[in-house]
């Protein structure tokens, strides 16, 4: 026990749902900041371009699912529905079913409504 007090004062250990938290963070800005693409990229007025743009965000975007999926499939995490748990899912597991991470709230914005 002591060893652990003294591994978390040296920096060495942290508490998960700090690490949780950052990582929420950053996928919530990384998202956020690859889906302001399309109206950076493309110039004013030009519809076709900013629609080619989005296109390809949201092919990223369900590449980024499908890896985090691949990651809960690695650590045995059980696909949504059987969790009892109430976070975001996403429709692209491809057993079919929807897969849960209760530790990152990037799924909630990867869920089927970004991809209509």
């Amino acid at each position: 026990m002591l060893q652990l007090k003294l591994a978390e004062k040296r920096g060495e250990l942290v508490l998960v749902s700090a690490v949780e938290e950052l990582i929420e963070t950053l996928a919530g800005v990384t998202l956020t900041k690859l889906s302001s693409l399309p109206t950076r990229c493309a110039p004013r007025g030009d519809l076709a371009t900013r629609r080619a743009i989005e296109q390809c965000v949201l092919e990223i975007r369900r590449e980024i699912a499908t890896v985090c999926n691949q990651l809960a499939d690695e650590r045995g995490e059980p696909p949504l529905g059987r969790t009892g748990l109430s976070m975001g899912t996403t429709p692209l597991h491809p057993s079919g079913g929807q897969r849960k991470v209760p530790s990152l709230r990037v799924r909630d914005k990867l869920s089927a409504r970004n991809f209509r």
